[in-house]
């Protein structure tokens, strides 16, 4: 099983929604751009609960911005992960305008072009999302 399916499989039993963002994300839209991690937004209110599924699938917490936290794999076993953490109504703004889509064999929410060009724009200016949603 591959991180997305592990990370899609493991979000679907305990309830956790989020939307693929980030290089992936635009990869998944047809562009071309090169990525080192998967970058994943969530409800800030989930936070603990997206901690405890990377724990479980061997990933430690690395930095914790805020509204923003990366986590690394075992070492050489898998990309990095990173959340961005919004509130709520933000998250389901961005959700409804999402597709789904199957990406490596696991069926994930992919945020639309024009909130992935507004997310990337926010994560450029010190890691606060906030401004912008």
């Amino acid at each position: 099983m591959n991180l997305f399916e592990s990370i899609a499989g493991e979000a679907a039993k305990r309830n956790l929604k989020s939307v693929l963002i980030g290089g992936m994300a635009v990869i998944e839209h047809g562009y071309a751009r090169t990525t080192t991690d998967v970058d994943i937004l969530v409800q800030a209110s989930d936070k603990d609960a997206w901690q405890r599924l990377l724990e479980s699938l061997g990933y430690r917490l690395h930095h914790d911005g805020g509204s923003f936290r990366q986590y690394l794999p075992q070492e050489g076993t898998s990309w990095p992960v990173d959340l961005m953490l919004v509130n709520e109504a933000s998250f389901q703004g961005m959700a409804t305008a999402a597709k789904s889509v199957v990406l490596e064999g696991a069926k994930m929410q992919l945020i639309s072009l024009e909130h992935s060009v507004g997310s990337q724009t926010a994560r450029t200016q010190a890691h606060t999302y906030t401004a912008v949603f």
